[in-house]
Parts: structure tokens; C-alpha cells; sequence
């Protein structure tokens, strides 16, 4: 019955972040509805392609130590070392800080170079660079493994709704009154700014109700020596590795059908994945409420406990697939052109394809929080990798032959090397065993 007591956990707090991107993905999808209707495809595919600059940088440069974090605080809880987790929140708030400073300036002196390469418009630099500024808006994403650690994911629903709520009255207003790609470009400026203020007050108050006065972790001597012992480091730098390769999958497809068809592609394609990966949105609060669970079961050498609520939430995971997929097969076409307009009505039979992509990613949920779980950092590394080298081979003459399509047939592809090695580390690791 142990298992069960912990899928209930898993469930109730994944429900809790539920709540919160069903609403939030609904309101963003009606933002880029507004954007699509107002700029029109070539435009949005330009606002797509910033969005993806800027990504690559803050993926490449960005150390994302929240999952570090979660990780190695979980040990520190369970034996009591209250001291070595402020040093560690230190520590992890640091890092940050120096990798998104990198981030910034390489995004910067690399402005003209990424405008002359796609070809926008030259007087998009200045709007570039008001988004590439946003990046220092995640200097506190540290917030993330606070709130799951400390089982507060309410605060996460609560801010990612007034978030999106901000983005979609701004541009709302912004269609009725000045429906210009300036001002959307700066609305979505405003709307991070709003996350970042809320996640920064609400990681204060989550810290001190858990005893952890910010002043005091600010004094906190950071312990290079335990650093270096447990691999903390290491663990921070394979991971970044990771979400540095994965990002490759998730945005080279953008960047050559922006080089090889130009903007208007690019949006439609964009419209494709958005809505294909509604699903996987719907299904990330399961993945943010295993990873903290996980770390506790096989902290504690539950992996038969662990392995059961694996197997139960891809089960859940893949029967909610299916049936959205359904749905979008017999609405699809009539959605789209209502949302976004006639000119998109080309996304679906590319988002037909991605969803192919999408299922196998949500049906695999609770795979990468294992490995992290485990501390297999580097061996989820080199599983991104090996999957992303095979999604390198195909995506080119695939995008060049069938264009959008093959773009998202080559994810189907990556998705698919990555999930046979992904079970083969776990085997090989015995970590249910």
C-alpha cells in the first residue's frame, strides 16, 4: 500500500500545477491566437524566431541548478543537515547568476549576426535585444526547486497564471488599440517581468516558513569541499549538457525551416507544435510532482515502491494521449481555423505527425526524473546525445523533402533512439532493481 501513498502524493501535487497550466496553456494559446490574428504568419514566424535565439543562448549558457538542487537538498532533509542545505541553496543561486551573465553577453554581441542570418528585418535588432535582456528574468528560477522541495506547488500554478493572464489582457489591448510587432515584443517583455517578481516574493515567504531566513543563507559559508565530494558540480554540469543537447531537438527544427522556407513557414510550424504539445503541457505537472517523490523513494532504497508508480502514471500519461489525439483528428481543422485563422489551416497535418513525437515523450514521464533521482546526470547526457546525433542524420533531408512534415517526423525519430536508450540505463543501472 506504500506505493499507492505515494502516487496519491504524486497526483494531488501534479492536480494542484494542473489547475494551473490547463488555465495558462488555454490563455497563452489565446494570446498567440491574438498575435497570429494581428501580425498574420510571416510576422509571428519572425517573433518565433527571436523566441528561439533567445532560448538557445539561455539553454546553452544557463546552468538550471534547480534540479541539483532538489536532488541533493532531498539528502540533506533526510538527514537533517539544515545547515548544508541553505549553503547549497547559496551555492546553486550563484551559479546561476554567473551562467546567465554569460548567457547575456554571448546573446548580445550576437544579435547582428542572428538577424543577418535569418534575414529579418534590420529594424528588428532593438526588439532582439529587449527580449535577450529577459534572459536575467530567470536568474532566480532557483525558485522551482524551492517550491517542489517543499511541496508548495501552489505557488508555481499561482504564478504561472498571472503570468499568462498579464500577457493576454496586454495583448489584447494591444490588438485593439496599436497592433504592432513592437508592442507585442514588449507586452511579452512585461509578462516575464511579472513571473519574476512573483517567484522571487513567494520563494522568500516559502523559505521562511520552512526556518530558512534569506539573510542567513546570504552569510552561509559555501562547503567546496562537500561540493566536491558528493559531485554536485558535476551532476550541474552533465545536466546542463543534457538541456543543452535536448534543446537542439526541440528548436533546430525551427531554425532550418527559418533558414530553408523563410518566417511564414516557421509559423505555421510554430502553430503545429503549440498545439501538439498542449498535451505534453497538460502532463508536466505529473513530471514536476515524480521528479521531488522520486528523489525521496530511492533516497530511502524504496525502488519497488518507485517502479510501481512509474508504471501507473505512463499508463494514465498514455491513455490521456490517445484521447486528445482523437479529439484533435475530428476537430483539428475547424480549431484552427477559428483560433488562428485560414492561413494556419496548413498545421494540421504537421501536428497530426508531432503528436507522434508527443506520445512517446508523455508515455516516458517518469524516465528522466529516475535518472536524476539516481544522480545518473552523465548517463542521461549521453543519452541525449547518441538520440539527438540520429535526429541530426534525418532532420535535413527529411525538412528538405516533406518541409514542415518532415520536420516533425524527425522528432518522432529522436524520441524514439532516446526512450530504447533511456530503458537500457535503467536496466543496466538496476535502478528499480
Amino acid at each position: 500500500m506504500t506505493h499507492q501513498s505515494s502516487l496519491k502524493k504524486i497526483l494531488s501535487n501534479a492536480a494542484i500545477v494542473l489547475s494551473g497550466n490547463m488555465g495558462a496553456n488555454i490563455i497563452n494559446l489565446l494570446s498567440v491566437a491574438i498575435f497570429a490574428h494581428s501580425m498574420g504568419a510571416e510576422i509571428f514566424g519572425y517573433y518565433v524566431l527571436i523566441l528561439m535565439y533567445v532560448e538557445i543562448l539561455d539553454r546553452l549558457f544557463n546552468f538550471q541548478t534547480w534540479q541539483a538542487f532538489i536532488k541533493y537538498a532531498t539528502d540533506f532533509r533526510i538527514s537533517k543537515e539544515n545547515h548544508n542545505l541553505s549553503m547549497l541553496l547559496k551555492y546553486t543561486f550563484l551559479v546561476d547568476v554567473i551562467s546567465l551573465t554569460v548567457a547575456f553577453l554571448v546573446a548580445s554581441f550576437s544579435i547582428s549576426l542572428f538577424v543577418r542570418f535569418f534575414e529579418l528585418p534590420i529594424e528588428y535588432e532593438p526588439l532582439v535585444q529587449v527580449l535577450v535582456a529577459s534572459i536575467f528574468f530567470k536568474i532566480f528560477e532557483i525558485s522551482t526547486g524551492i517550491f517542489r522541495l517543499f511541496d508548495q506547488f501552489k505557488f508555481q500554478t499561482i504564478i504561472i497564471i498571472y503570468s499568462a493572464v498579464t500577457k493576454f489582457l496586454l495583448f489584447g489591448v494591444i490588438a485593439l488599440t496599436s497592433p504592432t510587432f513592437d508592442n507585442f515584443v514588449y507586452a511579452t517583455f512585461v509578462s516575464l517581468f511579472v513571473g519574476f517578481l512573483m517567484k522571487l516574493l513567494y520563494s522568500k515567504n516559502v523559505l521562511n516558513r520552512n526556518g530558512f531566513e534569506i539573510s542567513e543563507v546570504a552569510v552561509a559559508s559555501i562547503d567546496f569541499r562537500l561540493i566536491r565530494e558528493k559531485r554536485i558540480f558535476s551532476f550541474i554540469i552533465y545536466n546542463n549538457f543534457d538541456v543543452a543537447v535536448r534543446m537542439v531537438s526541440r528548436q533546430f527544427d525551427v531554425a532550418i525551416l527559418g533558414r530553408l522556407y523563410g518566417a511564414e513557414t516557421v509559423g505555421v510550424f510554430s502553430i503545429a507544435k503549440e498545439i501538439a504539445s498542449i498535451i505534453a503541457r497538460l502532463t508536466d505537472p505529473i513530471y514536476q510532482a515524480i521528479y521531488p517523490e522520486f528523489a525521496l523513494l530511492l533516497a530511502g532504497g524504496r525502488k519497488l515502491e518507485a517502479k510501481a508508480v512509474a508504471k501507473k502514471v505512463s499508463l494514465y500519461a498514455g491513455l490521456a494521449g490517445i484521447g486528445c489525439y482523437i479529439l484533435f483528428a475530428v476537430l483539428g481543422k475547424f480549431a484552427i481555423v477559428i483560433a488562428f485563422g485560414e492561413e494556419f489551416l496548413a498545421a494540421y497535418g504537421v501536428t497530426l505527425v508531432y503528436f507522434g513525437a508527443i506520445f512517446i515523450a508523455i508515455i516516458s514521464l517518469p524516465l528522466v526524473p529516475t535518472l536524476h533521482s539516481k544522480g545518473l546526470a552523465k548517463e542521461a547526457f549521453g543519452n541525449q546525445s547518441l538520440a539527438t546525433i540520429g535526429y541530426l542524420i534525418v532532420i535535413y533531408p527529411l525538412t528538405v523533402k516533406f518541409m514542415a512534415i518532415g520536420a516533425s517526423a524527425s522528432y518522432i525519430v529522436f524520441y524514439s533512439i532516446w526512450l530504447l536508450l533511456t530503458l537500457r540505463t535503467i536496466k543496466k543501472h538496476k535502478v528499480f532493481a
